[in-house]
């Protein structure tokens, strides 16, 4: 085999021959990733170069029944009776995305997290429909979503359409009483539209307290969120926006960041801005697709024009690590309407991902620091290796000093 001459001086080569031969990617992980890898080649469970996928939920989590002592739940809602136009089989979105989650390794290099080392998240499969009746189904998702977190376990949703939100907001504001008593909620929305339909606006089209795109002013109407701390980004300001509520949004003192705003100032100024007005409020988030432009891969449901993208959406996102986000939903993702390369997908669960990892992170500090590690009851991996298995003897005896 050729190798050819250093072309480097020797002082240097010594230095990265050194690093070459003596440093792991896995071993020398910040300890909370590495002793995640170095659980999973023990109990071998590969997230690593795997091909056997099947058996896992979103993003690699077991699927499980034992909500009582979660920490995280995830889920899907495919719920799509209220999708104004071109659902694009968004009844099956939860399916997709799980798929498209499983090719994401759970660790997170950047921001030195391992959710599944750290708290106990599980994948509770999907709210089946209960029917074709509108207010059935909304009671019937609502039922779970708080039967399921009534325990203290955050919830992270995937539609479906934005119908889900209802679920999603009940279920935020329980969750608030219990952690937060008193303190009024904040909210993060991505949308195309307000979304702030008033009853005098749907009367005798959907007799419901929590119509797809009426969930924030019903539960401001509640006294449950504070308008001045609810943020909303990705209103276009023409078409639909108006009669969706962007006059009451406006009137409600809800504050408004359209596309337009984040080109002239940037996603940081709005990330201070959130940080500092919202402070440690109980926060619920919400991602409705129809946000994005088309551009952005095409696989959502309203399709408009002069929209976000996939890296505005993650930077305002991210403006809650760290804050008390409570629970979070994504939706109106739309396979149908996807590429053949399924890049919407594969982007939206990459936001799921960091989603899930900033609810481990609220949940870690409600657990006063603990970590509450993640079990994988049912293991059904035919792996030959699994990453970091050559140190298990020196991490063992590393554990014990």
């Amino acid at each position: 085999m050729y190798k050819g001459e250093s072309k480097v001086s020797p002082e240097k080569l010594e230095k990265v021959r050194k690093i070459f031969n003596e440093t792991s990617n896995i071993y020398d992980a910040p300890e909370v990733i590495r002793d995640f890898w170095m659980r999973m080649a023990e109990e071998k469970v590969p997230h690593l170069f795997s091909q056997n996928l099947s058996w896992y939920g979103f993003h690699h989590a077991p699927f499980s029944t034992d909500t009582e002592n979660a920490d995280v739940i995830m889920y899907g809602v495919g719920y799509d009776l209220n999708s104004s136009q071109e659902m694009g089989d968004t009844r099956h979105a939860p399916m997709y995305l799980r798929f498209a989650s499983k090719y994401i390794p759970p660790v997170h290099g950047e921001w030195e997290m391992a959710p599944f080392e750290m708290c106990n998240v599980i994948d509770r499969g999907d709210i089946d429909k209960f029917s074709m009746d509108y207010n059935q189904s909304l009671e019937w998702d609502m039922k779970h979503a708080l039967e399921w977190s009534k325990n203290g376990a955050l919830p992270l949703r995937i539609g479906g359409d934005h119908e889900i939100f209802g679920g999603t907001m009940v279920t935020a504001n329980m969750l608030a009483d219990k952690y937060f008593p008193g303190q009024s909620m904040g909210a993060i929305m991505f949308d195309g539209h307000s979304d702030c339909f008033l009853p005098n606006d749907v009367g005798g089209y959907i007799d419901t307290d929590w119509v797809n795109g009426g969930g924030i002013p019903r539960a401001i109407y509640n006294g449950w969120v504070d308008p001045e701390k609810v943020f909303q980004f990705g209103m276009r300001g023409f078409g639909i926006d108006s009669p969706a509520g962007q006059y009451a949004a406006d009137k409600f003192g809800i504050n408004i960041i359209r596309p337009l705003d984040l080109e002239k100032n940037g996603c940081q100024y709005y990330v201070d801005m959130i940080r500092e007005r919202v402070g440690q409020s109980p926060m619920v988030m919400t991602c409705d697709l129809d946000c994005l432009d088309p551009t952005q891969g095409g696989g959502i449901t309203q399709r408009d024009g002069f929209g976000l993208t996939f890296r505005e959406v993650q930077q305002i996102s991210r403006s809650m690590k760290g804050l008390n986000l409570l629970a979070a939903d994504i939706c109106e993702y739309a396979p149908s309407h996807d590429n053949n390369a399924r890049s919407t997908a594969y982007s939206v669960s990459a936001l799921i991902f960091e989603y899930m990892c900033m609810l481990v992170d609220t949940k870690v500090r409600l657990n006063d620091g603990k970590y509450n590690q993640t079990k994988w009851d049912l293991n059904l991996s035919t792996s030959a290796t699994y990453p970091g298995e050559i140190f298990l003897d020196r991490w063992k005896k590393d554990m014990k000093k």
